[in-house]
């Protein structure tokens, strides 16, 4: 027997062997390589679609935020337009330098009633726009309004029954702080502090959300 050959042959067997396992082993080792180098790839890929959609996202959000704000400053300069004209009206309706046909005139009444009905509409239509707190403002500025002329109502009708009892030849007794007059002149005051201070307050609020900053707020000074 042969036994050198048999060695040379097993001698070679093993060599090839030892090569073929490196050579696979690196084949290996390379095909891993690529494999991650693939998936850090599409990781990447995957990483800047996600960015984008959030930043398209981000983008859309943006836009409705400006247009919502947008509709929103409409909604407040045509609300306080609204109550300004109510407050002119009002001043109107119980400015004292009027004839002695006051009590019998009707249009002032017509519109001041008018555009508190306005105002009252505006209100409803506009509450998805504004806070909670700015509405419970408005509204208690519109029924200070209402009770206003109301309460100037009384006292034109309570001019003209002096007038009529007076015409019969008769005097109608009426307590001080019941006086035509001096109803009538409570009311003036009323709009010229009451429903004035109220617009200022809201404005002043309209300005907040707005994000109008008030140039002349006063600032508090540093302690010495």
């Amino acid at each position: 027997m042969n036994w050198e050959g048999i060695f040379q042959f097993f001698g070679i067997t093993s060599a090839a062997g030892l090569v073929l396992g490196y050579l696979g082993k690196l084949a290996i080792q390379k095909f891993s390589e690529g494999a991650l180098k693939t998936f850090q790839h599409n990781l990447e890929l995957q990483k800047i679609q996600a960015q984008n959609q959030f930043d398209l996202l981000r983008i859309e959000k943006q836009v409705r935020f400006s247009r919502m704000h947008e509709e929103q400053s409409e909604v407040l300069k045509s609300l306080y337009n609204e109550l300004l004209q109510l407050e002119i009206d009002l001043q109107q309706y119980t400015s004292i330098f009027q004839g002695p046909e006051w009590s019998q005139d009707s249009e002032r009444y017509q519109n001041a009633l008018k555009q508190l009905k306005r105002c009252r509409h505006f209100l409803e239509k506009s509450l998805i726009f504004l806070p909670q707190a700015v509405c419970d403002e408005v509204d208690a500025s519109l029924a200070q309004a209402g009770d206003i002329m109301n309460e100037m109502e009384k006292a034109k009708i309570q001019d003209v029954m002096m007038k009529e009892a007076a015409s019969r030849g008769e005097r109608m007794e009426v307590a001080r702080d019941e006086f035509p007059l001096t109803k009538w002149r409570e009311q003036e005051k009323r709009v010229l502090t009451e429903i004035r201070g109220n617009r200022k307050k809201l404005a002043k609020g309209f300005r907040k959300l707005l994000g109008v900053t008030d140039v002349f707020e006063e600032r508090e000074t540093p302690s010495e």
